[in-house]
C-alpha cells in the first residue's frame, strides 16, 4: 500500500483496500496485527504519497480514515477488533513542501491537523521551492531556521536567499557562504559578502580552493589578498592545477604540508610535479607506500622510485611479505 501510495498508483491503492482492507487476516495498512492503533505501515501511505505529490492518493486515504472512524463506535459496541486506519504524521507537509508540492501543502493545512515544523520551510528554500516558502510564511507560525538560507546558499538559490534575507529574521551562518564558495555559486557569494554579517572569507576561500572554484578564489583574493594563505594545500588536495598556479603566481605563500601527500594518494600527477618543481615540496614515505602499492599509478609510481630509489627496497618488502 505504502508503494502503490508513493508512486500515485491510486486505482491499485483503491483496488488494495477495496479487496484486502476490510480483510481481518490481510489488513494492508497494519503490519502488526497485535497493535489496535496505527502502526509504520498505515502512517507511512499517506505521507509517501504527500511527499511525491500524489494529492488524489492522499485525498483518498484521508476519506478511508474519515470512513473508519465514523464506523468506529459501532465496532467497540459489538466488542469486535478496531482495525487501524490510515493516517499521516508532520511529515507529510514537511516532505510536501520540501519536494515543491504546494497544493498538497495546501490541502494538509485545510484538512488535517499534524501540521509541520521548520523543516517544512527550510527544505522548500534549500530545493528552491519560492512559492511554497512564501505560502508558508505567510499561512503558517513554525517559519524557518538558518538551515533555510544556509541550504539556498549552497544549492545556488540566489532568489530564495534574497527572500529570506528580507522577510525572515532566522538570518543564516557562516555555512551560508562557505557552502556557496564550495559549490560555485560566486553570485551568491558576492551578494552574502555584500549583505550578511555572518560570512566568514577563510573558510570560504578554503572550501572553494579544495574544490577548484578558480573564479571564486580569485574574487575573494580581491577582496581579502591575505584569505588565500592556506590554499597551496587545499588546492594540492584536489589536484586542482589550475588553481595551483595560479594561487603560486598570485600569493606571497606557498607553503605546502599535508597537500602533496594528498596529490600523491590520488594520483594527480601533474599536481605533483607542479608542487615538487615549483615548490620544493617533498611528499611523506607514508605517502609513497600507498602510491606503489596501487596497480593505478604506474606513471606517478615510476617518478617516486626514479627520485626516490629507497624506495624500491620499500616495494620489494612489500611483495615479499605478500
Amino acid at each position: 500500500m505504502a508503494t502503490a501510495a508513493g508512486k500515485g498508483y491510486i486505482g491499485m491503492v483503491q483496488w488494495l483496500h477495496e479487496e484486502f482492507g476490510c480483510d481481518p487476516e490481510v489488513d494492508l495498512f497494519d503490519y502488526d496485527k497485535t497493535q489496535p492503533r496505527h502502526t509504520f505501515a498505515d502512517i507511512v501511505a499517506m505521507d509517501s504519497a504527500a511527499k511525491t505529490g500524489h494529492l488524489e492518493v492522499v485525498k483518498y486515504l484521508h476519506d478511508v480514515q474519515i470512513s473508519m472512524q465514523a464506523s468506529a463506535k459501532k465496532r467497540k459496541r459489538d466488542h469486535t477488533k478496531q482495525k487501524c486506519t490510515p493516517t499521516c504524521t508532520i511529515k507529510a507537509m514537511d516532505d510536501a513542501a520540501a519536494n515543491g508540492h504546494l497544493k498538497v501543502v495546501q490541502w494538509l493545512h485545510s484538512n488535517r491537523g499534524e501540521g509541520c515544523t521548520k523543516s517544512a520551510m527550510d527544505e522548500a528554500a534549500a530545493n528552491g521551492h519560492l512559492d511554497v516558502v512564501r505560502w508558508l510564511h505567510e499561512n503558517r507560525r513554525e517559519g524557518c531556521s538558518t538551515s533555510a538560507m544556509d541550504g539556498a546558499a549552497r544549492n545556488g538559490q540566489l532568489g530564495v536567499v534574497k527572500w529570506l534575507h528580507k522577510n525572515s529574521t532566522a538570518g543564516c551562518t557562516a555555512r551560508a557562504m562557505d557552502d556557496a564558495a564550495t559549490s560555485g555559486h560566486l553570485e551568491i557569494v558576492k551578494w552574502l559578502h555584500e549583505h550578511r554579517a555572518e560570512i566568514s572569507i577563510d573558510a570560504a576561500m578554503a572550501g572553494a580552493a579544495n574544490f577548484g572554484r578558480l573564479d571564486i578564489v580569485k574574487w575573494l583574493h580581491r577582496k581579502i589578498p591575505h584569505a588565500c594563505s592556506g590554499e597551496m594545500d587545499k588546492a594540492a588536495e584536489g589536484g586542482k592545477l589550475r588553481l595551483l598556479q595560479w594561487l603560486y603566481t598570485n600569493c606571497s605563500k606557498h607553503k605546502v604540508t599535508f597537500g602533496i601527500d594528498e596529490a600523491v594518494r590520488y594520483n594527480y600527477f601533474e599536481a605533483v610535479l607542479f608542487l615538487y618543481h615549483q615548490c620544493q615540496a617533498e611528499c611523506t614515505e607514508e605517502a609513497a607506500r600507498a602510491t606503489i602499492n596501487n596497480d593505478e599509478t604506474e606513471d606517478l609510481r615510476a617518478w617516486l622510485l626514479e627520485r626516490h630509489p629507497e624506495f624500491e627496497a620499500v616495494e620489494e618488502e612489500e611483495e615479499a611479505f605478500d
